[in-house]
């Protein structure tokens, strides 16, 4: 499966997401330079949520998610819960994705 680069997300998601309070090509540019995990509530609006990495251990998120951008090197999960347990979403590597109808409180890296 052919995966998107990193620059054509970056334009994907500000596209996507033009509205004065969304993030702009910065925002999700240092993501991609850091090779961040990064979390949004709405699409691409508001501050993100930014993490270095695929964490092993259970991270609470600050806020409710909808859209993550995994510009890390692992896949990760999303979980409904605060506590990594229970259903979860998987994402790969270098990914982005929205999911309007699930709520992520919670993520660590795929096992």
């Amino acid at each position: 499966m052919a995966t998107l680069g990193s620059a054509a997300m970056v334009s994907a998601a500000v596209l996507a997401g033009a509205s004065a309070a969304s993030a702009d090509a910065a925002d999700l540019e240092a993501c991609q330079a850091q090779k961040a995990v990064c979390f949004f509530a709405n699409g691409v609006e508001g501050t993100p949520a930014v993490y270095p990495g695929a964490p092993t251990t259970c991270t609470v998120l600050p806020f409710t998610v909808h859209t993550e951008f995994n510009f890390s090197t692992s896949a990760i999960q999303v979980y409904k819960t605060t506590d990594c347990t229970g259903h979860a979403l998987t994402f790969p590597a270098n990914d982005f994705h929205t999911f309007n109808g699930f709520d992520g409180r919670s993520f660590k890296a795929a096992s």
